[in-house]
């Protein structure tokens, strides 16, 4: 065997996205630490089958390459019950935003690991609705699209309207989506747990979403009960 492959050493990872390739392969998608989102190809054996598990931290053995890795091994390394009912679905809503949002082989430490602490919420079933505002929150912070909230210190509004391309404005006339001073300023402290904050934070995200990658393209969220999207 290549020196250079059985010299590789083992990361650990998440299994973010996979889809055949040719005609007994798989790409597939990766987030870990050193490397970020890695897409990496690799045979269809019952072997790598069986360890591919969504939300389980797994090991795998990597031969790094710029456009598309080889994944040479890979072992469970940490088991995670599966998810189920609606916080299965919010597990598949964040790794589909990693698989969206995040640039292939660019670390983000901070990223990797409000994943794995969103993953392990989920797992103990902390209350749902905040776990998922929380991450889409932090990780439009971490991928640079954070909101500015300078413009809550320059005026004594109340009210304010968002656009990706201008940010946060005080409102001047009566916008579609209009948002509470209160809200906006829980947003800056980081606290989500005002059901009213955590609606503004989720329409805010939802613009910025549609701004990037175009309406209706994050998939699982039209197949998501009303409840959970």
């Amino acid at each position: 065997m290549n020196q250079k492959i059985t010299s590789q050493p083992f990361v650990d990872a998440y299994l973010i996205h996979q889809k055949p390739y040719l005609e007994k392969k798989l790409i597939i998608y990766l987030f870990t630490k050193e490397h970020g989102l890695v897409p990496a190809v690799t045979h269809h054996s019952k072997e790598k089958r069986n360890n591919l598990t969504e939300f389980s931290k797994l090991s795998c053995q990597l031969l790094i390459k710029p456009s598309l890795s080889q994944l040479k091994k890979i072992e469970i390394k940490q088991f995670h019950p599966p998810l189920r009912g609606s916080y299965l679905f919010a597990g598949l809503y964040i790794n589909e935003l990693i698989y969206r949002l995040c640039q292939a082989n660019q670390a983000n430490e901070e990223l990797y690991h409000l994943y794995m602490q969103s993953i392990q919420n989920l797992s103990q079933q902390k209350p749902l609705s905040k776990e998922v505002r929380m991450f889409e929150y932090q990780i439009q912070h971490l991928l640079g699209y954070g909101l500015n909230f300078e413009c809550l210190d320059q005026t004594h509004d109340n009210w304010f309207y968002f656009t990706p391309d201008t940010g946060l404005k005080p409102s001047i006339s009566k916008q579609t989506q209009l948002y509470q001073r209160k809200d906006l300023e829980n947003l800056e402290a980081g606290q989500l747990s005002d059901p009213e904050t955590q609606q503004c934070s989720k329409k805010i995200f939802s613009q910025l979403i549609t701004h990037l990658l175009g309406k209706n393209n994050i998939f699982i969220k039209n197949i998501m009960p009303k409840k959970d999207n």
